[in-house]
């Protein structure tokens, strides 16, 4: 794989991990706000609660 086959795959993978981790922030806050938080409460908790993208990043490196 040439280096430019090799950084495109990255950033795709980045891509597809960036919207992943999109989607379960949304998915938490969506269950805090059914509890009865604010929007900006809800979202604090959730991005609390998977944290970042460097520490998911670092959990999913860990699993594998």
């Amino acid at each position: 794989m040439g280096w430019f086959s090799w950084l495109f795959d990255r950033n795709r993978r980045e891509r597809e991990f960036d919207r992943e981790l999109q989607f379960h922030i949304e998915q938490v806050t969506r269950e805090y706000l059914a509890r009865g938080m604010s929007r900006e409460e809800a979202h604090r908790r959730a991005m609390v609660e998977l944290g970042g993208k460097e520490q998911s990043a670092q959990s999913c490196a860990m699993c594998t």
